[in-house]
């Protein structure tokens, strides 16, 4: 994950399934963030 000036995050991740729209990131099992996913063929 590398983070960009605005409040921009970057990650690099192989997604095997194109219909993922969100990634969330989770603390004691609640969600604490939600990136919307742009995936890049």
């Amino acid at each position: 994950m590398k983070f960009i000036a605005g409040h921009r995050y970057e990650f690099e991740y192989i997604v095997t399934d194109n219909s993922l729209y969100y990634l969330d990131i989770l603390f004691n099992y609640q969600r604490t963030l939600r990136f919307k996913m742009k995936i890049d063929n």
